[in-house]
């Protein structure tokens, strides 16, 4: 059972102190690799902490890669390079047959600030606006089809 000794005085929230803790036990070769951690309960109970406080440290020792769950089974100590420094396991990238594409004949900027004003037809959305807006509010306010009014589309 892992054993830590957390100060509740201090401005270092628990799961951090325990965080810290077992990392460094893993890197001290304490725990070692492939070694079954308590489960959140167990460790929780034990330490007289919150299950969301040991949830916590766990969770940042796994996305740190020092530590990783097994669904259904618990979380297990990751194999550690001879820094200390967690040793994720390569998985294999397939090589990928990227055939060539052309460029494009057209290229569009749709970022807010890239917009081509010279090219937009300002002329043909105001006249189509004002017809629209000019109708009887009643038609704009009634309920309208899942793809939107016909005429604003």
């Amino acid at each position: 059972m892992i054993t830590v000794s957390l100060d509740r005085s201090s401005p270092t929230p628990l799961y951090q102190q325990l965080y810290l803790a077992i990392r460094k036990m893993i890197s001290a070769g304490t725990i070692e690799r492939g070694e079954k951690l308590p489960s959140k309960r167990t460790l929780a109970t034990h330490l007289k902490v919150s299950v969301i406080t040991v949830e916590s440290a766990y969770a940042q020792l796994s996305d740190e890669g020092y530590i990783y769950a097994r669904p259904g089974s618990g979380f297990y100590v990751e194999p550690l390079l001879p820094g200390g420094s967690p040793a994720k396991e390569e998985t294999p990238q397939p090589k990928s047959r990227k055939k060539e594409v052309p460029e494009p004949l057209y290229t569009y900027d749709y970022t807010t600030s890239g917009t081509d004003i010279s090219s937009f037809p300002f002329t043909v959305w105001q006249h189509l606006s004002r017809e629209t807006l000019s109708r009887p509010a009643a038609n704009l306010l009634a309920p309208c089809p899942s793809a939107g009014t016909y005429e604003l589309r």
